[in-house]
């Protein structure tokens, strides 16, 4: 009789165990598995929903190159001094290929890159000053632009290619690529010109003296801007239109079917955007010596980074920005974003 008591307290006892269990196991919150390519389907009506995690942030690097007594880099607005062997050192340009950032300039009288900070010298031809000034990249091929000495020239993977010249005045200012094509702007004498795939071209000109700036290339069409006389100008595939007198063109970005232009207004001394043709005065604090330098468009937001006496700024969707700075007179020359 005792043993079945005991048996019949020991089945009680695990009866109860397993009520237990279950009750908790329904109780227990689910944590419910969050699908994006699922969709879940309501077996009532059949209706479909798809679960939509929340947006996260993008992050964002915005890069600006440019002198601060010496060749420095802000990044999101912190500066950043280059290794230099002289004083007289400036970055003018900047461009990203993966992870590798190159930023090119001059130190002292030689054409220098930094890749990922590291100084690597280009090699020159003539015993006179070099310097790099503006920079693309396609695919493994590295171009940087710039002079050596009375030569306009273009270093691609380091080794240096002279281009063609009429005069002894000429600069080489921009480069884009497109495809296999290869353009280079500037001016050669009193013409502005480019070069396509090493051949000059002169565009035509109104006035005694022409020059350019930038270029950018979207789909078929190629906008290169600059100035003709006192005018601000633009010439697309080889045809001017005048932006806006007693002014001239200092940059360009292409957004869809956005045409951005970025340039000085002579007459008020002030900087301007034109935004598909449409001009607008940009702020800033001391208009008595004022000129831009870059422009970029990021998604929905328009960088432009310019000179304002003294200051290194830039505008974020027109609103006036000052960088920090060491020395009475920093200047930016190029901005590079990534997301």
């Amino acid at each position: 009789m005792k043993n079945i008591l005991i048996g019949m307290n020991q089945l009680f006892i695990a009866v109860l165990i397993i009520t237990l269990l279950i009750c908790c196991k329904k109780q227990a919150p689910q944590t419910p598995q969050q699908i994006e390519t699922q969709p879940f389907v309501s077996s009532e009506n059949k209706e479909t929903f798809e679960y939509a995690l929340p947006p996260k942030e993008e992050p964002i690097q915005v890069y600006i190159v440019g002198t601060d007594g010496v060749a420095v880099y802000w990044l999101n607005g912190e500066e950043n001094i280059l290794p230099c062997s002289s004083s007289n050192s400036g970055a003018l340009g900047v461009a990203a290929s993966g992870s590798n950032i190159y930023i090119v300039g001059r130190d002292g009288d030689e054409a220098v890159y930094w890749l990922n900070g590291i100084q690597v010298v280009l090699p020159k031809s003539s015993s006179e000053r070099a310097w790099a000034e503006a920079i693309a990249i396609s695919g493994t091929d590295v171009y940087i632009v710039g002079g050596d000495g009375d030569d306009a020239v273009y270093w691609l993977n380091g080794i240096q290619v002279v281009l063609s010249k009429s005069s002894q005045r000429i600069r080489a200012s921009a480069i884009t690529i497109s495809g296999s094509d290869v353009y280079i702007v500037g001016w050669d004498g009193y013409d502005a010109v480019y070069w396509l795939n090493g051949i000059q071209v002169v565009l035509p000109k109104s006035s005694e003296r022409a020059d350019i700036s930038a270029i950018a290339v979207s789909g078929s069409d190629v906008y290169i801007i600059g100035s003709d006389g006192k005018n601000a100008v633009y010439w697309l595939n080889g045809i001017q239109t005048i932006l806006s007198e007693s002014a001239r063109g200092a940059n360009i970005a292409i957004s869809g079917t956005d045409i951005h232009i970025v340039g000085e207004d002579l007459t008020i001394n002030e900087i301007v955007y034109w935004h598909n043709g449409k001009q607008l005065v940009l702020p800033s604090e001391k208009p008595d010596m004022v000129w831009p330098t870059a422009i970029v468009v990021s998604g929905s937001d328009v960088y432009i980074t310019g000179y304002n006496s003294g200051n290194a700024v830039y505008w974020l969707n027109g609103s006036l920005i000052t960088l920090p700075q060491t020395t009475w007179r920093a200047v930016p020359s190029d901005i590079l974003i990534l997301r």
